[in-house]
């Protein structure tokens, strides 16, 4: 049976959600550093996390090549 990994990650990162990466991004042009924080608005079919940097910025995040970790409401 063919897991659906875009199913699987919406369902483990909703709209709504807070992560955080914990290594950089090394992007020319939007590089992020890790502890930037991101809110999520919604997943592609390219497995890549849309929505907006707390700081600034709507890059995607790429879900299987990016390291980051999903942020409790408490810590943000």
């Amino acid at each position: 049976m063919k897991i659906n990994k875009k199913a699987l990650y919406e369902a483990r990162y909703p709209a709504g959600t807070v992560i955080e990466l914990t290594e950089d991004i090394d992007d020319p042009f939007t590089p992020k550093k890790a502890g930037d924080r991101f809110r999520v608005s919604g997943i592609d079919d390219a497995l890549q996390l849309h929505g907006s940097w707390l700081n600034g910025g709507s890059m995607a995040i790429d879900i299987e090549h990016d390291t980051f970790r999903a942020v409790s409401d408490d810590e943000y």
